[in-house]
């Protein structure tokens, strides 16, 4: 029990953004932003959730490609420089998704944004889903 209230608290420290650096280095797009700009070509949305989310999730966000955030190394240099780039996880804080947008950033991807809020506040405000295959 205890370890398991452990495991509880450890997750959401994590996901409240407690660990991730500020928002203030992290540019952040809203849901409703994201909204109106599904579909557009200069768009393109990363799910960064853990493996166990995006496994046992049956939706996802309009046209978003899952990539794992641990193999960053092998997909990162396949994206496109001259996109916004999307990336949300399943926490509504900056958590991995504003470590893998930390990243992208460093990397030279400077139209890269947080999904304010995450997959739980766009699942939440009843805005599109998709079907993930």
């Amino acid at each position: 029990m205890k370890n398991m209230l452990l495991i509880v608290a450890a997750v959401i420290f994590v996901c409240t953004g407690v660990l991730s650096a500020s928002a203030a280095d992290v540019p952040l797009m809203s849901k409703e932003e994201l909204k109106a700009n599904l579909g557009s070509p200069a768009l393109l949305i990363l799910d960064v959730r853990t493996r166990n989310q995006w496994e046992t999730s049956q939706y996802k966000i309009p046209s978003a490609h899952w990539m794992p955030k641990e193999d960053i190394d092998m997909w990162a240099g396949n994206l496109p420089h001259d996109k916004t780039i999307l990336v949300y996880c399943a926490c509504s804080g900056l958590g991995s998704s504003g470590k893998v947008a930390r990243e992208l950033l460093a990397r030279g991807f400077s139209r890269t944004r947080v999904l304010n809020g995450g997959w739980k506040e766009w699942q939440a405000s009843g805005y599109p889903l998709e079907k993930r295959h």
